[in-house]
């Protein structure tokens, strides 16, 4: 894989440790094993006061990108120190949580710090694919002796960290052995697999895509942890269909939330019109939101079912009460979604500068599209998602009010990409623009039809914001609804959405694939096969390497 991919393998890695550690590791949480309990924590409580002891404990090991140590000790209170007796630092992470609180105890090396009695756990991650020696002294009153002993863990099966299956397979094989008590596996999020020990050998079956997999070896008597994690990608095409676009709109939501993109926050937009989510979709993608349609009136049942399975702490609105009523927001609210905010405006290009407003941080550069036509800003949302960029939606020949005063209150976007052809957005906004911001480069990205446009936008994706080709998104051109929800999708593997015709690959499509041959991993498919029939999909598999 590339080092792009391997970036969001850590990344989605890094979730995967976060939310595993920090669900279990809590002093008020017992579910899962590897982790401390109510009742070790009680009985450590009860006897360790009266046995306090002055003294200290040597971690130390190898570790690289791939691994994470976690030592498991018990204040009794009072000044401890860190020492550290190792070079390499800058590629070594280390972290010291009270498990009591979740609360990161800050550390300076060799400088005494007041530790409160409770318990505690030091963590220590790699940086660097090539393993590093560590070696860290903890000096200070324990109720007891802690151990720096961590239990040892082998994996014969993968092989690798970075795991490639055959094309279309989602068969992963683990084994090796371990000295711990107990050693889980988790996939995607998932609950853990029971490996069972000293040996394990186990074939597992993985999502189509790109997968997390972490391995964690615990001892009971010492309480530390041994983490080994995994990158594995089963090559192919995967259909993120349904019945209707509500449907479709809620599967892309689920897979999302499987690959740890989900933060909490869902966009709420109107699904039969498409300027608002079209605008919505880069803000879901810095929100880490899945975008969710709903009907004007009331939320549909696959989006309720939806909002019930991932419970947002808050959702955002996009549109006034004429596109998404007030009933629509009590029902949010009655859903238990306690901050439930509206951008709304008194047409689709307010909306669209009310959204660009939150935003407007993040990028010095702001994406140009038709609101009056949808294929161009779809194209266009990938990109802009990844790259942190608002999409203003304009007129053919007129920049709107709402869209100029935001060009002027914000001086600091200097940089205007205009999607599609002069046809579509004329040279007149192009000229409207470098008035309203003076010194501005404003640039287009055209082309002969929607499709080649697609094309032309992944190109300058991958040019200019680091974008590439192994993840795709495809979707159907000549109409919107499958399409609106895919922005945070694409956003989050950096992958260009290219737009095809229903019966067959589109023309420029199949060629630029043709000249691409062999730097496509994986893709996505938005909608069902109604939308994007089993021939299309037929002819994108053969491009997968």
């Amino acid at each position: 894989m590339k080092s792009k991919k391997m970036m969001m393998g850590t990344i989605s890695f890094s979730l995967l440790t976060s939310l595993i550690f920090t669900s279990g590791v809590s002093a008020n949480t017992s579910t899962n094993s590897q982790f401390i309990t109510d009742r070790e924590i009680n009985e450590a409580t009860n006897y360790s006061l009266q046995a306090a002891v002055q003294t200290s404990v040597i971690y130390k090991q190898k570790i690289d990108i791939y691994k994470m140590h976690e030592y498991y000790f018990h204040s009794a209170g009072g000044q401890f120190t860190v020492s550290k007796f190792h070079s390499d630092s800058e590629d070594i992470i280390v972290t010291l949580m009270n498990i009591n609180t979740d609360d990161i105890v800050e550390v300076e090396y060799s400088k005494p710090f007041n530790l409160p009695g409770g318990h505690y756990v030091f963590v220590v991650q790699g940086e660097n694919e090539t393993p590093i020696d560590y070696h860290f002294e903890i000096s200070g009153i324990y109720t007891e002796q802690p151990s720096g002993q961590l239990p040892a863990l082998t994996v014969t099966k993968p092989g690798t960290h970075d795991v490639r299956l055959p094309k279309g397979s989602t068969r992963l094989d683990v084994s090796g052995n371990t000295t711990a008590d107990e050693l889980d596996l988790y996939l995607n999020f998932n609950d853990p697999i029971s490996l069972g020990t000293p040996s394990f050998n186990k074939a597992l079956s993985v999502q189509p895509g790109y997968n997390a997999a972490a391995l964690n070896a615990y001892n009971s008597d010492t309480m530390n942890v041994v983490w080994s994690y995994y990158d594995v990608l089963s090559p192919g095409v995967k259909r993120i269909g349904g019945k209707d676009r509500y449907e479709v709109s809620t599967g892309i939501s689920k897979e999302l939330n499987n690959q740890g993109a989900y933060s909490g926050t869902i966009i709420i937009t109107r699904g039969d019109l498409y300027p608002d989510a079209l605008s919505g979709g880069p803000l879901a993608a810095i929100e880490g939101a899945p975008v969710l349609l709903t009907g004007t009136k009331t939320l549909p049942t696959a989006t309720i079912n939806e909002i019930n399975q991932i419970n947002p702490d808050k959702a955002i609105i996009l549109g006034g009460t004429g596109s998404v009523s007030s009933n629509v927001e009590s029902q949010l609210r009655s859903l238990g979604i306690e901050t439930v905010q509206r951008i709304g405006g008194k047409d689709r290009f307010a909306v669209s500068a009310g959204v660009a407003e939150e935003m407007a941080d993040y990028s010095d550069t702001a994406i140009i599209a038709s609101g009056l036509n949808f294929p161009d800003a779809l194209s266009a949302s990938g990109m802009a998602g990844y790259a942190g960029m608002p999409i203003l939606l304009v007129g053919t020949n007129t920049v709107p009010d709402s869209i100029q005063t935001f060009i002027k209150n914000h001086s600091d976007i200097k940089h205007f990409i205009i999607v599609g052809g002069p046809a579509t957005v004329s040279d007149q906004v192009k000229t409207k623009i470098k008035q309203l911001r003076s010194g501005a480069v404003v640039e287009r990205i055209g082309g002969l039809n929607r499709y080649q446009v697609s094309v032309n936008v992944a190109n300058y994706g991958i040019e200019n914001y680091d974008m590439d080709l192994s993840s795709l998104v495809i979707a159907r051109g000549d109409l919107f609804p499958d399409a609106l929800s895919g922005s945070p999708l694409a956003a989050f593997y950096g992958a260009p959405i290219l737009l095809t015709t229903s019966s067959k690959l589109e023309n420029n499509i199949n060629n630029y694939l043709k000249q691409k041959q062999g730097q496509t991993d994986f893709m996505y498919i938005l909608g069902g096969t109604g939308s994007v029939s089993p021939t299309t999909e037929q002819q994108l598999s053969s491009f997968i390497k």
